[in-house]
């Protein structure tokens, strides 16, 4: 979507995309039946509904923030209202310069297709600025590094590869230990950065196992996640180099393993 100069294509692969799944979607499944998930989403809400009620809450959005740091629903809608009140006019200001230069390309009326596409080309004009030709800034091995130093410097944790006693499902993925400021162990966490065959897209953390304290018995279980991504893998003996967006990917996935892995 990015680069892709064939509108019609860009337009066809969004439509693809967004209506997946959906009364809109006309492709079906081996055995003709259709692919529409809107009565299933329909069962799961209602589901949830009857969960919170069980469960002593009013809705199952206040389910979902009994285990969060926010207080309450009303607290969160107005962080996002607040948050919406306050991007708006930047939001503004980069879609209608996005517009602008759709123009020079032809394209008299900005659509959801268009707007990567012409975002990139206004990175290449205003900065001279490509995601391909800032990968040799970004080799994996510094950027886990800094990762690790800017955690090490906010939080006083440090993080440190074990490689021996560790059980893997690959090759390419390794496994880290946090420590606090006394040595004491904090948890681990598993990273599965490479693309390969047969592999989920996308990133992502999943938490493997939970903080827990057994009083009685003087026993901590310890958190274990693993953060997901599907980056290029190294070739020809030289290290995976990343775009800044792919930066970015691996700092937010890491944000949420360490919120798995520092709540108490």
């Amino acid at each position: 979507m990015t680069h892709a100069d064939d509108r019609e294509l860009r337009e066809t692969l969004y439509r693809a995309y967004v209506t997946r799944a959906s009364e809109f979607d006309a492709h079906t499944n081996a055995k003709g039946e259709s692919l529409n998930n809107a009565d299933i989403m329909s069962q799961i809400l209602q589901l949830r509904e009857q969960k919170a009620k069980l469960l002593g809450f009013d809705n199952y959005a206040e389910v979902s923030l009994s285990t969060k740091m926010a207080d309450s629903v009303a607290e969160v809608e107005t962080f996002l209202r607040s948050l919406a009140t306050q991007a708006t006019p930047a939001a503004k200001q980069d879609l209608a310069q996005l517009q602008k230069y759709a123009q020079d390309y032809g394209i008299d009326e900005l659509q959801a297709w268009d707007s990567a596409y012409i975002a990139e080309k206004v990175k290449q004009s205003e900065f001279s600025l490509s995601q391909e030709e800032i990968r040799p800034y970004f080799p994996l091995p510094k950027v886990i590094s800094g990762l690790f130093a800017i955690v090490e410097r906010l939080y006083g944790i440090k993080v440190q590869e074990q490689s021996e006693y560790v059980s893997r499902w690959h090759d390419d993925v390794s496994f880290y230990q946090l420590f606090d400021a006394d040595d004491n162990l904090l948890g681990g966490f598993y990273f599965d950065l490479f693309a390969r065959s047969g592999k989920r897209g996308g990133a992502w953390m999943s938490g493997f196992q939970s903080r827990y304290s057994y009083d009685e018995k003087n026993h901590q279980q310890l958190p274990v996640c693993f953060m997901v991504g599907n980056f290029t893998p190294a070739l020809d003996g030289k290290s995976s180099l990343l775009t800044h967006d792919e930066v970015l990917t691996l700092f937010h996935e890491f944000g949420h393993g360490l919120h798995h892995l520092l709540t108490k």
